[in-house]
Formats: C-alpha cells, structure tokens, sequence
C-alpha cells in the first residue's frame, strides 16, 4: 500500500507468514525527532474533557437505570416485567446491558436498578398505564421527546411510584443523565425493532429538571442495540459518518432477525472514559498485539511536535456472538469523537514515526471540534 501526502511517502509492505501478518513500514525522508516528553501526555484529557459525559469522571461513575413498560391497553405486549429485567439488569448473562457495561469497563460502570414502588419494589421497572395507543404522544412520527415526557409523566403520577428528586445527589434541581438513566420500553404492536434517544426538553416533575436525554426501546429490539442508546445518553457517544460494523458500538446495531449481537466500545472511547490506557510507542520496533476485547491492550502513536490530540490508535479486536472474525484496525484522533475492537496474538511492527509521517486529509482534518477517531487502516488476517 502507498500513502503520499505532500512531500511525504510511506510505504507499507504486508509479508505474509504461516502464522501471522507482519507490518513492515519504511518512511522516507523522515526528518530528526525529538526525544518524546516524560511523563507523556494525558490522552484522556480528564481535565477539559470533550462533554461532562463523555470523561473519566462519568465513565467510572456507577448510577442507577430506571426502565417505564409503556403498556397501551389495545396492544398485547410482547415483553415482561421478567423480561425486562434479565435484559437490561441481569449479571454475569451474556448480552444483558448491565452485564455489558460491567465487561466493557472492567467493573467500572455499573447500571443498578432505580429505587421505585410498583410491582416488585425497587427491581428499577415500572409498568405505567399509557392508555390506549392512539393517545401516544410524538414528535411527528418520531417517538422524540414527546413520548418520553407522556411516558414519565405515567409513571409518576399513578401512586407516586418514583420520586425523581431523590436522584438529585448535587441538589442542583436537575436530574441529569450521570444522575440516572431513563428507558422507555413499549411495544406498539408492529415489528419496530430500533430505539433511538431523544432530548425531553424543557421538562419538570417532583420540583426537579428532566430538561435532558432519554432512551426508548422495542420489544422486539435486541440487547445491543439497548447498549448502543444508553451510551448516547449515559455517554454522549455519537453515531458516525462510517460504518466500522460490530467492532465498535456507535455503528449501527439493530437488526430485523432479533439477532444477539455484541458490539464492543473501541479504545478511543475506553481511553476516554477511563476504561482502559493505551501503550503509547516511543520507539519503533516489534509488538505482540493481543486480542482488545480480552485484554484491553491498544497501542497509540502520535506526533509529540503537532500535540497530544494527533494519533492512531491501533487494535486489535473481534466482532462478536458466537462468530469471530480478526482484524487489525489503526484509528486517526484529529478534532472530534469515535473507534473499534480484534482477536487472536499477533506480532507488529509499530513505528513511532508513523504517526510523525502521516497527514490527514482535509475530508478527515474537517470534522467538528471534538476530538474524533476516523478508521484509516483495516488489515486482515493471511490466509
């Protein structure tokens, strides 16, 4: 593969072998560099962080989930209180949303059920009466924001069974999405099967703001794409103009055969949340890149002279369910917010001047100002 940019060419040999793919990268006309900084940079920038949510601070930060059943008394709903519970609050089950983000952040971000009264008292679900389905209130066509206050509303004034000011821990009267996530879960008797989260806008009950985000979700929806709403609204990710398939949990994750996917979070945003630290290579030479979704490893390379949001992130990760396919991916930090996963031990040859050779393109450079991760590499295993 040939890269050019400006004055600079790179060249990037792929030999294969019996048992591996080796990266072999020669630069030309790379100029001195200088000796990288100790200590390095702190990547994560924990202390301007690109959103509240989107930090160490939030990523490690435990809160409780409240999921509403909007039960239309016409439909005959297709999920239960029992249902309901093993997918989002279930443990150590593979593909439950608590069970998720307990994996993906080592045990650093746990969903706990919501303390309310109905039903089973504090098991976090409330079945609130929407009455009949022809009352829903939408956003035209869209469930928005609309459906979200209807539903929450429901579930608040029916016997006080949740008191919202409880969540407030900073006594600041709003309840916002590091305070407690919110889903609404309905079945609207059709074959919707893709959630989506919404802003409520301005919005109060129990003397609180819910002026904030919320999730719905589908019966017939599946666990992944449960996980991929709250981590817009618990974690302010943000869907993408590529696609990087299941290696990465801002792609698109709904599926018409119901089918149990799992998509994992990629190291820019482990990075970020505090999930997990990159190997930053300062020296070039031969590294055993060993599969990310079981051992969290990434490697980062970046230009010290252009700063500290300029680098590739390299890993190597595994999509996901019962079928498992490898691949080595390298994602560009520029200016705004995303990235991947792989599988199976394999040996790299990394370059410290890989990062110092390579300039983005202007359709890259060109993003909003958020520090974002584009794909730029995708190697596949030797046959």
């Amino acid at each position: 593969m040939l890269i050019t940019n400006g004055a600079t060419t790179t060249r990037s040999f792929i030999v294969k072998t019996a048992t591996a793919v080796i990266l072999l990268f020669a630069f030309v006309a790379a100029p001195a560099a200088a000796d990288y900084p100790d200590p390095l940079p702190d990547f994560s920038h924990s202390a301007a962080p690109h959103n509240a949510r989107m930090s160490t601070a939030s990523g490690t930060r435990s809160r409780p989930l409240l999921v509403i059943i909007a039960d239309f008394s016409d439909v005959t709903e297709r999920i239960t209180v029992a249902q309901a519970s093993t997918r989002f609050f279930a443990q150590n089950s593979f593909g439950g949303v608590r069970d998720y983000y307990n994996t993906e952040s080592s045990g650093r971000l746990d969903f706990t059920p919501a303390a309310e009264t109905e039903g089973t008292a504090n098991d976090g679900i409330i079945t609130a009466p929407m009455g009949l389905l022809a009352d829903i209130e939408t956003d035209g066509g869209d469930l928005g924001g609309a459906f979200g206050r209807q539903a929450i509303t429901k579930a608040n004034s029916t016997d006080s069974w949740i008191n919202f000011k409880s969540f407030d821990t900073n006594n600041d009267n709003v309840v916002d999405e590091r305070e407690l996530a919110i889903v609404v879960l309905t079945d609207t008797g059709d074959t919707s099967n893709c959630g989506g989260t919404r802003s409520m806008g301005a919005f109060s009950l129990d003397t609180v703001s819910l002026n904030r985000e919320y999730s719905f979700a589908f019966a017939l929806e599946n666990n992944i794409t449960d996980a991929h709403e709250l981590a817009h609204q618990a974690l302010a990710t943000q869907d993408q103009n590529y696609s990087a398939g299941p290696y990465d949990i801002t792609a698109p994750t709904c599926s018409t055969t119901g089918a149990q996917l799992y998509f994992s979070f990629n190291s820019w945003h482990k990075l970020h949340l505090g999930w997990a630290q990159p190997q930053v290579v300062t020296r070039d030479g031969y590294y055993d890149v060993p599969t990310w979704t079981t051992s969290g490893k990434s490697f980062l390379l970046y230009d010290h002279d252009r700063g500290a949001n300029d680098y590739f992130l390299v890993e190597n990760g595994s999509e996901a369910a019962t079928t498992r396919t490898s691949a080595t991916r390298a994602w560009l930090s520029g200016a705004s917010t995303t990235g991947p996963s792989t599988p199976t031990n394999r040996r790299t040859t990394l370059s410290a001047r890989m990062a110092r050779r390579y300039r983005p393109r202007a359709s890259i450079a060109a993003v909003p100002p958020t520090c974002s991760i584009r794909p730029i590499l995708r190697l596949r295993r030797a046959r």
